[in-house]
C-alpha cells in the first residue's frame, strides 16, 4: 500500500490519504441447459412406426421415462411426430401439397409423476406436474411422386432418407421454463390433441415411435405406453382397466417407445471472481472502511510527526 500525506494549513486541515486497493469482481452467474432424457434418433424417416390418433380413436399417448443426472428443473420437452397430412387429397390417393405448407393444430404436452406399478395394465399416471398447450404448425407432407415411388401408391421420395415414404417426420419443442417445475426422477410424458379438429388434416397426424431405446436416461417399462383411446378392443386387456382415460397398456413390444427429449437447467454456479486493476480508495472518514482501523491509526501517527517537523522548522526559521 502506498501512502501520500499532505498538510493543509487552516483550522479545517485534513489528511488526504491515497490507498491502493485490489478489488475482486465476481463474474456473472450462468446456468447450463442439459439433456436429462433423449430417445430422438440421429436419423429417422417418415416410414418409421407411428401411431395415428385419428385411425385409432386416440386422444392422448404417453411414455414412462426415468431421467439421467441430478438436475431436474425442466426447460423444454421435445416430441417427434409424423405427418401424413396432404394439403388436398389423402396420403394414398391424390395427395397434393404446396412446398412448405402447413396447418395449425393445438397440441397439449403433459408431464405427470409416475406411480408404482406403471407397467401394470390400467395403472393411472400420478400428479400432473406441468402442462402447456401450443399451436403447432404441422407440415403437410410432399405431394405423391408416382414416378420415383412406382408401386407405393401416394408415397413420395425422401432425399434425406434415400427412400420412398408416406409421411414427414418433425420434432416439436414445448417450452416449460416459465413454470419453474422441478421434476422427480421418474415421469410420464404425454401429448394430446383433437384428431377431428381439422378433418382431413389433423386426423393424419401421428405420434412417432422408435425401437432403439434412449441414448440418455432409461425406459423403465419397454413393453408399455400410456394410452387414451375410446376403442376398448385396442387395449391389451380389452378395456378392463378403463376406456377413454390415459392409463398404462402393455403389449407394445419393441415399438413401444415415443420419440422424446427432456432438457433441464443445471444448478446456477457463480463464475469465479476476476481480479480488477488497482483503484484509488476514498479519503478522510472513508479510510476506516478501506484500509481498516489499524492502518488509519498508523496514518494519523505519521501525520502528527509530519506536522511536528513542519512546526519545528518554522520555529527555527524565526
Amino acid at each position: 500500500m502506498s501512502l501520500h500525506l499532505r498538510h493543509i494549513s487552516g483550522a479545517s486541515a485534513a489528511l488526504i490519504v491515497g490507498a491502493i486497493v485490489a478489488v475482486g469482481v465476481a463474474g456473472p452467474a450462468s446456468a447450463d441447459t442439459i439433456t436429462a432424457y433423449d430417445s430422438i434418433p440421429s436419423s429417422y424417416s417418415g416410414a418409421e412406426t407411428s401411431l395415428g390418433f385419428g385411425v385409432t380413436s386416440t386422444a392422448e399417448l404417453g411414455q414412462h421415462v426415468e431421467l439421467a443426472g441430478s438436475s431436474r428443473t425442466v426447460e423444454t420437452v421435445s416430441v417427434g411426430f409424423t405427418s401424413w397430412a396432404c394439403e388436398s387429397g389423402i396420403w394414398n390417393d391424390g395427395c397434393q401439397s404446396t412446398a412448405g405448407g402447413s396447418f395449425d393444430l393445438p397440441i397439449t404436452l403433459n408431464v405427470h409423476a409416475a406411480l408404482p406399478d406403471s407397467d401394470v395394465d390400467g395403472t393411472l399416471p400420478g400428479e400432473l406436474l406441468a402442462t402447456v398447450t401450443k399451436v403447432v404448425a404441422v407440415p403437410f407432407r410432399p405431394s405423391a411422386d408416382p414416378v420415383a415411388c412406382e408401386g407405393s401408391a401416394g408415397w413420395f421420395f425422401d432425399t434425406a432418407a434415400g427412400e420412398c415414404v408416406p409421411g414427414v417426420f418433425f420434432v416439436e419443442s414445448f417450452d416449460l421454463s416459465s413454470l419453474d417445475v422441478v421434476l422427480p426422477d421418474s415421469v410420464i410424458v404425454s401429448v394430446a390433441f383433437d384428431a377431428e379438429a381439422d378433418p382431413g388434416h389433423s386426423d393424419a397426424l401421428n405420434v412417432s415411435l422408435q425401437t432403439d431405446g434412449p441414448t440418455v436416461g432409461t425406459e423403465p417399462d419397454p413393453d408399455n405406453l400410456f394410452w387414451n383411446t375410446t376403442n376398448a378392443s385396442y387395449y391389451t386387456d380389452g378395456g378392463a382397466g378403463g376406456v377413454g382415460i390415459l392409463r398404462s397398456d402393455s403389449g407394445w413390444g419393441e415399438s413401444g417407445l415415443m420419440v422424446i427429449a427432456i432438457d433441464v437447467t443445471a444448478p446456477v454456479v457463480p463464475a469465479p471472481a476476476t481480479p480488477a486493476a488497482p483503484v484509488l480508495a476514498a479519503t478522510g472518514s472513508d479510510v476506516l472502511g478501506s484500509v481498516g482501523i489499524a492502518a488509519a491509526l498508523l496514518l494519523l501517527g505519521a501525520a502528527a510527526i509530519g506536522m511536528g517537523l513542519r512546526r519545528r522548522a518554522g520555529a527555527e526559521h524565526h
